[in-house]
């Protein structure tokens, strides 16, 4: 282990404060926005952290990520499928 330094210390601070407003923001946006127009936002963050992931720290994802991530868009899919046809039926 080694202490951050002042400019370190400066730069965890500031992305902390950063992930804190982007967080409220977030927030804020699912509460004003139709639920429906924001979720493609959220799966696109499995892409960009895998490009972040890739040309940051070189970690491909595996198989096992592979599978999580068609996991979460098949459930997704599901349920857009399921809403679609639930709401012409009403």
């Amino acid at each position: 282990w080694v202490a951050p330094d002042g400019r370190q210390w400066a730069l965890l601070v500031g992305l902390g404060v950063d992930s804190g407003v982007g967080q409220l923001l977030m927030t804020e946006a699912y509460r004003r926005g139709e639920t429906t127009l924001l979720a493609p936002f959220e799966y696109s963050a499995i892409v960009w952290t895998s490009l972040l992931g890739i040309v940051v720290w070189a970690e491909w994802p595996d198989g096992w990520d592979l599978a999580g991530f068609g996991v979460l868009v098949g459930a997704g899919l599901f349920i857009w499928w399921r809403e679609t046809r639930v709401s012409g039926a009403r």
